[in-house]
């Protein structure tokens, strides 16, 4: 299920009438726009009206609720199963109704694109660019202004406003790695004009991609962590061996 809550007293507001949520949702306003399991439809894409406690509008995408939606400035870009995405309004009208390539979604026709992943500059990445460079490994993306950062194993890859690959860095030329305790878990925490923080083999790594130089390494290894996220000079994670919510506050450890 999923719950509103007060974020002062953590008092319940209300519970909403959908399952739990799939992706990370977006909202405006009292809109949430997220992806879910509706309890008419199964797998879709909505406005959820939190001040009236009910759907908005929905559109059925099936198994393409498990895949983080675009949510751009006049358009939301969802996925439609497999390397299939499709373009709608804040209303939930297609936007895209004349093209070669369409799909049949939920008993509706409808334009699709094909890609794993958007850049910066709505460019798509396909599944043979990332089989090229990454070999099937796990990747975490995530986007400055002119740039798209992808991380792999062992690799990150600097995307440019052409979609081209304006620089590659190798993780073991930059930063000593653990001999021991590997952590298969990785994530971008941020990325800026010229600095990007990442989490890798329990190292946070703070890193000018301008100046080519590691400006400074966090070791967390005694957590052993399985989701991270910076907030300001704060970094919370939750430890793989029990749970528990740690927050590390960085500049004490500068």
């Amino acid at each position: 299920r999923c719950v509103q809550l007060n974020s002062g007293t953590g008092d319940t507001i209300q519970t909403l009438n959908i399952e739990s949520l799939s992706t990370k949702p977006h909202f405006r306003g009292n809109l949430m726009f997220c992806t879910a399991v509706s309890p008419e439809i199964g797998g879709a894409v909505f406005a959820y009206d939190l001040s009236r406690n009910s759907i908005a509008w929905q559109k059925f995408i099936a198994h393409g609720i498990t895949e983080q939606p675009y949510y751009l400035e006049n358009k939301i870009i969802v996925n439609a199963e497999g390397d299939n995405w499709i373009k709608m309004d804040y209303d939930g009208t297609l936007t895209d109704t004349i093209c070669e390539n369409k799909l049949s979604v939920g008993g509706f026709y409808a334009c699709v694109k094909h890609f794993q992943y958007l850049t910066h500059n709505q460019k798509g990445i396909t599944a043979s660019f990332l089989l090229k460079h990454f070999n099937g490994s796990d990747i975490k993306i995530r986007y400055a202004k002119d740039f798209t950062f992808i991380l792999g194993e062992n690799k990150i890859l600097i995307l440019g406003n052409s979609g081209k690959i304006k620089k590659k860095i190798a993780i073991d030329k930059i930063i000593t790695l653990p001999e021991t305790g590997v952590n298969e878990y990785r994530e971008i925490l941020k990325a800026d004009d010229t600095i990007l923080w990442f989490y890798y083999e329990n190292i946070v790594v703070v890193y000018d991609y301008k100046r080519n130089k590691t400006v400074k390494t966090y070791d967390l290894g005694s957590w052993d962590a399985h989701q991270v996220v910076l907030d300001g000079n704060n970094l919370w994670l939750i430890t793989k061996e029990n749970g528990e919510l740690v927050g590390v506050e960085l500049e004490s450890r500068l």
